[in-house]
């Protein structure tokens, strides 16, 4: 009777580590494709936004174009004076082969970090366009006044716009003229070496 119920445990036994052997199978098998899943999620997104990006980058690119060689009309001439405003004319100039990097970079670059390239170009923009301000150095007023005489400088290219103006009137503000301008040399000298 004591071997009858040691060959019974050892049958419970031996189907029990078969079951447990498909359990962790099934569940292996779930995993890995939980994992593909996830993978094909994140491709697709990466896709979208790469697709996304590409396509504004190109109709920007084809707009600045036009609007340097030759805006004709009222309306691109109010966008000419409303980015060369808010950007300044360096930032504005840098724009046009940036947004055509932005496109060459979204469109046939397969790496994982498109997003931080995409965001260094934009950066180094950015950047350009506040050294542009702090080598001239224009003198600026207080309050509210400060936009409006930097937005009419970057129409008129003795500032570097709002944005690129005020960028650079922070990093004046925060470190001094001296320092200022060296880390307007060398952040856009980092960013470009890291394109």
């Amino acid at each position: 009777q004591s071997r009858a119920q040691k060959a019974v445990s050892d049958v419970k036994k031996s189907t029990g580590a078969a079951n447990t052997a498909k359990s962790a199978k099934k569940s292996q098998k779930e995993s890995a494709k939980q994992k593909t899943a996830s993978k094909a999620e994140k491709a697709s997104s990466g896709a979208s936004f790469s697709v996304v990006t590409a396509v504004v980058s190109a109709g920007l690119f084809f707009l600045l174009a036009v609007l340097c060689i030759n805006p004709e009309g009222a309306i691109l001439r109010f966008i000419k004076s409303l980015l060369l405003g808010l950007f300044g004319q360096a930032g504005f100039y840098f724009a046009i082969p940036a947004t055509l990097f932005l496109f060459i970079i979204n469109t046939f670059s397969r790496r994982s970090a498109v997003k931080m390239r995409s965001f260094c170009v934009i950066a180094f923009v950015l950047l350009c366009g506040c050294l542009f301000h702090l080598v001239l150095d224009h003198p600026a007023a207080q309050g509210f006044e400060m936009f409006t005489e930097l937005y009419w400088g970057g129409i008129e290219g003795t500032t570097g716009g709002v944005i690129c103006g005020g960028i650079a009137m922070l990093l004046k503000w925060s470190c001094g003229t001296l320092l200022g301008a060296v880390a307007g040399n060398i952040l856009p000298a980092i960013v470009t070496a890291s394109l």
